[in-house]
């Protein structure tokens, strides 16, 4: 149960890439319209995320912080590397 809790945690945080990179392609499916398959996938990608909150709260008891000294926020870091992703095409 564990390998499949930790195997939607990796899915829920790279799903948003995935979103990304198929409306930013005009990707259509089964013959949809690109922007109405953009549409479900944000739609599904916030349901998986719902998903994960309710399976956090059942499932994610693996460790408890006891002696943390400081919490940081790391958007700082991780921002530059989207930007680059999303607004840079080679």
């Amino acid at each position: 149960m564990r390998l499949i809790y930790k195997l939607l945690l990796t899915a829920d945080a790279v799903t948003w890439m995935w979103v990304v990179y198929v409306i930013n392609e005009d990707i259509s499916f089964l013959h949809l319209k690109s922007w109405a398959f953009g549409i479900i996938l944000i739609v599904a990608t916030v349901m998986l995320g719902l998903l994960m909150v309710w399976l956090t709260k059942k499932l994610g008891n693996e460790s408890d912080v006891t002696s943390c000294k400081e919490c940081s926020l790391a958007d700082g870091e991780f921002l530059p590397v989207y930007y680059r992703l999303l607004f840079c095409r080679t």
